[in-house]
């Protein structure tokens, strides 16, 4: 696995088929949360359901899901938990596999969480609670 200590380069195409985020529009000054998940895992949705139920909370970090899977599947699963709410997410397709290929993920979810520097705090393979999540962040 390639170093991600720091956040690496990756690229997302994002739902409308035609913008791409890269790992450096991704602001500094946040912590970032990073999910690599399938849109039909159930252990996906669930961990999904958890975050978003706490959104509150969440709302000084950038969100960003990606996945691997077919944009129009990523595009239902954002329309089935009303992303559009959420000015810190951004999902989309891991379209090159940039993701995939730095980070490996064996299972989904796969969650890399970042600090405010873009430094590593911890990488979460299968699904995980936002109390998991806050509470590294405030290690």
């Amino acid at each position: 696995m390639a170093s991600i200590e720091s956040m690496p380069s990756f690229e997302v195409l994002k739902l409308d088929s035609t913008t791409i985020v890269e790992a450096n529009d991704i602001p500094e000054g946040r912590p970032s949360l990073i999910v690599y998940f399938r849109p039909d895992c159930p252990h996906c949705k669930a961990e999904t359901e958890n975050l978003l139920r706490d959104a509150g909370k969440f709302a000084d970090f950038n969100f960003v899901f990606l996945t691997g899977s077919a944009l129009s599947n990523a595009k239902a699963f954002a329309t089935t938990y009303h992303f559009e709410k959420y000015r810190n997410i951004v999902i989309g397709k891991d379209y090159n596999h940039s993701f995939a290929q730095r980070f490996e993920p064996e299972a989904v979810p796969f969650t890399a969480l970042y600090s405010q520097k873009k430094t590593l705090i911890a990488l979460y393979k299968g699904e995980i609670t936002s109390e998991q999540i806050l509470s590294a962040i405030h290690e």
